[in-house]
């Protein structure tokens, strides 16, 4: 048969937990290239549910089958075609395979899962209040619009959508204050996966205090700034990092006597200083230095959705302060965007919109 020699209908059918299958047949006149014909169009739907069915039997009234009440901890399955569809999951725990197209899937109640065949660097995430749409760059499995879905599962692996949506919900100005506090811990942009994680926990109403703590007992921030054995060392490399500059006198002697005295310890001094700087006795100029870095930082993960790490580094760090070094970061960002853009398999993105969209605009 045709059908299975196809890798995907082949599948459909051999699946044992797809139990009901619907035909569809639509008649008409259709245009091909090789002219205009009236035809038959003929499609099979498989699927299961826990519920109740009615089959259509020729030369037969139909009649209520003998079957066992639908399990309400069940996990359904539905497994669409290559065409667009919508693909709406039941109160259960559903696993939702588009199978190609660019379809519309809907988990309603429970832990559902959309399913994908390719691994996670050939796709696109587009994440919109309300709306998440997901690209496979490959073409393979389209564009598909998500509704109530909780985890993607890619060629295998899980990975948990709904630790990252809710950042979506957060102001412009929250989320420009949490790249600052990104920056400033990790001097570099943010991936998107870790920007969007901790974003969308802030949301949910964990403090920057408790983000704060937990950012400075990761290796990369130990590793900027855990060699710095004595206070005064650890207060100028915060100096360089979050400010540009080195501590003058007066901020010197301030913040290594609030450690020294035990009043602030190590991990609560960095978002201390980014508050300082933001002060009325603040710098208009440090202010500056750390916004600029900020939007570097929303620029890279939350504009464009990039998830490099080496290239997050190299685009913050060619940044000094200066104006063609922000065309410099950019333009990196721009390059390596393109690159995601148009091959596949090289990183999964995962893109905010209608937050901070005017970052770098002025540039």
């Amino acid at each position: 048969m045709v059908t299975m020699n196809s890798p995907g209908h082949r599948e459909n059918i051999l699946m044992p937990e797809l139990e009901v299958v619907g035909i569809g047949i639509q008649t008409g006149t259709y245009t091909y290239d090789s002219g205009t014909y009236y035809s038959v169009m003929v499609t099979q739907n498989f699927a299961m549910t826990g519920g109740q069915t009615t089959p259509d039997i020729i030369g037969q009234n139909a009649r209520t089958p003998d079957t066992t009440p639908a399990q309400p901890d069940s996990e359904g399955v539905l497994v669409g075609t290559a065409t667009a569809e919508n693909l709406v999951g039941s109160d259960t725990d559903d696993r939702i395979t588009g199978s190609g197209g660019n379809d519309i899937l809907s988990g309603g109640a429970g832990t559902d899962t959309a399913v994908y065949m390719n691994d996670i660097s050939n796709y696109g995430l587009t994440i919109s209040n309300g709306s998440i749409v997901i690209e496979d760059r490959s073409g393979g499995d389209g564009t598909d619009t998500l509704n109530s879905i909780e985890i993607l599962e890619f060629a295998g692996d899980a990975f948990a959508l709904s630790q990252f949506t809710n950042v979506s919900t957060l102001s412009d100005a929250d989320m420009l204050a949490f790249c600052e506090l990104y920056v400033a811990y990790f001097n570099r942009a943010p991936d998107s996966a870790g920007l969007l994680f901790w974003g969308s926990a802030l949301a949910d109403g964990m403090s920057m205090e408790d983000i704060a703590r937990m950012f400075f007992d990761q290796p990369e921030t130990q590793a900027l700034y855990g060699g710095s054995s004595r206070t005064g060392d650890f207060v100028s490399a915060i100096y360089n990092n979050v400010y540009g500059r080195d501590p003058d006198p007066e901020g010197f002697e301030y913040w290594t006597g609030l450690i020294d005295d035990g009043i602030l310890d190590q991990s609560q001094v960095i978002l201390a200083m980014i508050d300082g700087a933001k002060a009325a006795s603040g710098s208009a100029a440090d202010v500056q230095f750390l916004e600029t870095k900020a939007e570097i930082g929303a620029y890279y993960a939350v504009v464009n959705g990039l998830n490099n790490v080496e290239v997050a580094n190299t685009a913050m760090q060619s940044f000094d302060g200066t104006l063609a070094s922000v065309v410099e970061a950019k333009d990196i960002i721009d390059d390596h965007a393109e690159l995601v853009d148009s091959a596949q398999g090289t990183e999964f993105s995962m893109t905010v919109t209608g937050l901070v969209e005017d970052a770098l605009d002025w540039i």
